[in-house]
């Protein structure tokens, strides 16, 4: 599951990895719209890190990663994501 979701991260096109971590816990960004608000569109819901120190106006997100059908539900909203 992790490793499909950040695979996705790292091979798409408008989305960009913060760092490879080995927990359950992602956090990326879209490059050209606001991640949160797209992904809240698709029905996902993130943590926004906009306020977090160091990550301020980043546009970074973090999602929390769940079980095998969970996984393939946001693999699917970072597919859609990704074509924003």
């Amino acid at each position: 599951g992790r490793n499909k979701i950040y695979g996705l991260i790292k091979k798409s096109t408008n989305l960009t990895a913060c760092f490879n971590s080995q927990t359950n816990l992602i956090t990326f960004k879209h490059n050209t719209i606001n991640t949160w608000e797209g992904l809240l569109s698709l029905g996902a819901l993130s943590t926004n890190l906009e306020t977090s120190p160091g990550l301020e106006a980043s546009n970074y997100v973090r999602i929390c990663l769940g079980n095998t059908t969970h996984n393939e539900h946001m693999l699917e909203i970072l597919r859609r994501l990704d074509k924003k």
